[in-house]
């Protein structure tokens, strides 16, 4: 069977929405405003070098002292709030999974820290649809040997311009741009703004 491997952000899981419902939660467990967690959160992203450096356990623990609360008690929001997941995955992805299931190798090819990225897939429900030796998640995807996982002939489909165009440099994959934004193509490769255009 050929291989196919998805990106998880943006790609799989609508991480905007998912942000939307823990700044929910969050605000409430602390009783905050909207304006203070936006202004906590960007102290901590600050010192970021990139999005996928995100680690919740590391931002929880930069946020209970700030109001007095117990590291415990914070992790739940993250951990323990399965329906986030679920109202944040895509509408087509499910259906497009089951259809591939028996048809492709799926698997995962992503950046990030491993616990979060994989609650993302075990939490939204569809952790199953991969196989455990196809998933990926590096803290830095386009370092060399990571790329050599990628098995020949696989497609890779990452919402990210600038991973497309790395992957492009490949000769034994065949990236697909997903753009959930705008009507933009890539000049290169196939683009695509949904998930179900694979079934096409």
């Amino acid at each position: 069977m050929p291989f196919i491997f998805f990106d998880i952000d943006y790609t799989l899981i609508d991480t905007d929405k998912l942000r939307s419902r823990l700044s929910d939660a969050f605000q409430q467990t602390l009783n905050i405003t909207a304006q203070q967690y936006k202004d906590v959160i960007s102290n901590y992203t600050s010192a970021l070098a990139s999005s996928t450096d995100f680690n919740p356990d590391e931002f929880i623990s930069f946020l209970a002292p700030k109001y007095d609360f117990l590291i415990a008690d914070l992790e739940k929001v993250y951990w323990h709030n399965p329906q986030f997941y679920q109202e944040s995955l895509y509408p087509e992805v499910l259906r497009v999974l089951k259809r591939m299931k028996g048809e492709y190798n799926m698997g995962i090819f992503s950046e990030g820290f491993i616990k979060y990225q994989t609650a993302k897939l075990k939490e939204s429900g569809i952790l199953n649809f991969f196989d455990p030796k196809n998933i990926y998640i590096f803290r830095r995807k386009l370092l060399p040997e990571n790329l050599a996982n990628l098995p020949a002939g696989s497609l890779v489909i990452d919402d990210d311009p600038v991973n497309v165009k790395a992957l492009l440099n490949l000769p034994q994959v065949v990236p697909v741009w997903i753009n959930r934004k705008n009507a933009s193509t890539h000049p290169q490769a196939r683009t695509i703004t949904s998930l179900l255009a694979l079934l096409d």
